[in-house]
Formats: structure tokens, sequence, C-alpha cells
């Protein structure tokens, strides 16, 4: 289960009841991958552990909610944009006094 065609997250079913949140910026081997556990507790109703410290809910009713949530949360990482440094505008004039 995924959002929207270039997902960043993804909720893979471990087996009938569970489920694991994966961050894809983060390589398979990168144990920051996995974001959270999901089971499922009732037909309407799936508790979650969190595993990188969000301070999101614990209590979901369904597993696209909790990946909703993770999208809507989550800082964007991007890589940093290279600033050019420059010398300010004017700074090789001598100012003659």
């Amino acid at each position: 289960m995924d959002l929207g065609p270039h997902p960043r997250f993804e909720a893979k079913q471990v087996n009938d009841l569970e489920w694991v949140v994966h961050d894809l910026t983060c390589d398979e081997g990168d144990p920051r991958r996995v974001i959270a556990h999901i089971w499922q507790a009732d037909l309407d109703e799936y508790e979650v552990t969190w595993v990188r410290g969000l301070a999101l809910d614990r209590w979901y009713h369904s597993v696209h909610s909790v990946l909703e949530d993770v999208v809507a949360r989550m800082p964007n990482r991007t890589k940093p944009i290279p600033i050019p440094h420059r010398p300010p505008a004017g700074a090789h004039l001598a100012v003659a006094v």
C-alpha cells in the first residue's frame, strides 16, 4: 500500500494481521527504513508502535490512515541544496578617505 506514483512511504503486509511502514528513501538494509509496526486489533482498529520516535497516535481505523498521518507529519528529507559563496557586491572596491 502506498500513496501516489512516487511514494516516500509504504505499508508492507507481513501476515494477515501485521504491517510494517517503510521509509523508501532509506536503503533496504538501513535500520532507519522501518518507521512503524502495525497490528490489526479489531475489524476497524489498528495499533501502531512507532520505531523512529514519532509522536503520533497509537490507534487508527485503517492502515491507510496510518500512512496518511505519516506523510502529513514526517519532515521532508531532501539533499542539501548547495549555496554558492561569493563576496558581497562591491567588496573588491577600495574606499579611499
